[in-house]
């Protein structure tokens, strides 16, 4: 019974959260206590890989405002270190950003206000692992991944919907230009292979070009 109570509690804070506008929710999970906002991510995680979503009805939206993609989203198919949205193709979309030497992609989606939203998530994502929103000894795959609950929730959005996929981007200077490595759906891989990469830069040429 505890069990079903507490599933009930974190659907109807979850709920609860999506009738909030953008900054008033990431204020709310900011001012959570520790142990609440972690059990609230675990759920949000464990409804996300169930299929399962949280809805606001038509009602409720009514008496909210709805949740808007920050302004600086707004500009599509324009690339920078803080990503953008670039056209795959005609009429396909894909949000990207690039920050610690990693580059995280969405999934293509026709919808270009989709892709906007997507890129709202990344950003947020960037904001919060090099903001010093993390312990200094706290893993960069452990605080990517937290990070990346922690935006989805915000936004509104679940890890199905975007299907992240990432690489490594490694500046060899003048020599060869950014070099990418190839793009994986495994976070643990890309940063495998950042480190490998990021090694090889230290050791030269020669060494990088036959990583």
């Amino acid at each position: 019974m505890k069990g079903q109570l507490r599933r009930r509690y974190l659907r109807q804070l979850a709920t609860l959260l999506q009738r909030m506008d953008l900054s008033t929710r990431r204020e709310a999970i900011t001012n959570m206590p520790t142990n609440s906002r972690a059990a609230l991510l675990e759920f949000m995680t464990q409804v996300n890989g169930c299929g399962l979503s949280i809805k606001v009805t038509p009602a409720e939206r009514k008496r909210s405002k709805p949740v808007k993609a920050p302004k600086t989203t707004q500009k599509r198919r324009r690339n920078s270190s803080h990503g953008g949205i670039r056209a795959v193709r005609p009429g396909a979309f894909q949000a990207q950003i690039c920050f610690s030497r990693l580059l995280v992609r969405s999934r293509t989606t026709r919808c270009a206000a989709q892709a906007d939203q997507f890129h709202a998530v990344l950003l947020r994502m960037c904001q919060l692992v090099t903001s010093g929103t993390f312990d200094e000894d706290v893993p960069l795959e452990e605080r990517i991944r937290s990070a990346r609950q922690t935006a989805m929730v915000e936004l509104g959005l679940a890890e199905r919907e975007m299907r992240l996929c990432y690489a490594t981007v490694v500046s060899s200077g003048s020599l060869a230009g950014s070099i990418e490595s190839p793009t994986t759906p495994s976070l643990s891989q890309a940063l495998s292979w950042r480190q490998r990469l990021g090694l090889a830069r230290d050791h030269g040429w020669s060494e990088l070009r036959s990583v």
